[in-house]
């Protein structure tokens, strides 16, 4: 079936109508961009506090902190008809963050959940025809995620213990936790990755630097200020590249020639490997 450009352009507008009014972050759903743009009155296919809800859920996905998902859905609600009580705004920001027994996020709302055909019949759901969401994460009904293995590739020879941590551990986990599949891109914030890991929020600029310069993921760092605020996005590469074979065959031999490339300040001056230079330090 063909895509009529009226439309396209009219969904096109409307969402970035939405991310310009609320300053979001450029990979909010559609359907979420929708949902603000309407005002909302009792009785609706999804009512105000689904919508919230639903708005919430996806901001949340995006790394928004609890105050900036306030601050948004304030500004949301004041167009209802009537707004929803203050005391309902503060029970969809404490339901987001509920948990299930695996540690789960409770509410994630996807391109296959129960409420799909309810956005598809508010007009809210914009298909899977015009949908960028949908195509990038559901398209492939099929889709197995590679097998990932870095410790049979060697790369915990190469990698400092805190490049490890984030790589083999964090960014999966966070993977489950969004429900977003290994290898597509993940939306957070380096005072979520210092929550899982306890690392410094100063230091992750650099490890993930040096995560994208050894190959192993994407890596485009995000904004502070609210007005122009987006999350860092990191998108691992799957499967991961194999290392030099020089770094597999003799562990030993590569340690000690980082350990003579360090210049007298103790600080390391090779280029070979980025993100090496915290390696001595944390074997010693």
């Amino acid at each position: 079936m063909g895509i009529d450009t009226d439309i396209e352009i009219k969904y096109f507008q409307t969402q970035q109508t939405a991310i310009n009014k609320y300053h979001l972050p450029q990979n909010t759903k559609p359907c979420v961009c929708l949902l603000l743009s309407k005002s909302r009155e009792e009785g609706e296919t999804i009512g105000r506090a689904k919508a919230g809800l639903i708005i919430a859920t996806d901001l949340r996905n995006n790394s928004e902190t609890e105050e900036q998902i306030k601050k948004r859905l304030d500004i949301w609600n004041r167009q209802n008809l009537p707004p929803l009580p203050q005391k309902e705004i503060k029970g969809i920001l404490k339901s987001i963050y509920k948990s299930d027994f695996k540690g789960n996020y409770q509410y994630n709302f996807s391109c296959r959940g129960k409420y799909t055909e309810l956005l598809q019949l508010e007009g809210a759901c914009i298909g899977k025809e015009l949908c960028n969401y949908f195509r990038d994460n559901y398209a492939n009904k099929g889709y197995k995620t590679p097998p990932i293995n870095y410790i049979t590739t060697a790369w915990q020879y190469v990698l400092t213990p805190r490049e490890q941590l984030l790589l083999f551990y964090v960014i999966p986990q966070l993977e489950r936790l969004k429900k977003v599949y290994p290898g597509h891109t993940l939306c957070t914030t380096y005072r979520e990755l210092h929550k899982h890991t306890g690392i410094n929020q100063s230091e992750f600029k650099e490890i993930l630097q040096a995560l994208k310069n050894y190959g192993l993921i994407n890596y485009t760092p995000g904004l502070q200020r609210l007005w122009e605020h987006k999350g860092t996005e990191i998108k691992r590469i799957i499967p991961p590249p194999n290392i030099p074979g020089e770094f597999i065959d003799k562990p030993k031999e590569f340690k000690q020639t980082i350990k003579k490339q360090r210049g007298k300040n103790g600080k390391d001056t090779t280029n070979i490997i980025p993100g090496q230079r915290n390696q001595s330090t944390a074997e010693a």
